[in-house]
């Protein structure tokens, strides 16, 4: 199931972004690694690492 427009932010900070209608989004970070966190009113919030 595609979700349109989700919220996604980098974990323990205050930055974030919303996907376009293709899924397509662009965060700018300096880290190497971490954890993003997508989420979507009514869905499981997910972690992935990046």
């Amino acid at each position: 199931m595609e979700i349109l427009l989700p919220e996604i932010i980098f974990a323990g900070a205050t930055i974030g972004t919303v996907s376009d209608l293709d899924g397509t989004f662009k965060l700018v970070t300096e880290a190497e690694s971490g954890d993003l966190i997508v989420s979507f009113v009514g869905f499981k919030t997910q972690k992935t690492a990046f």
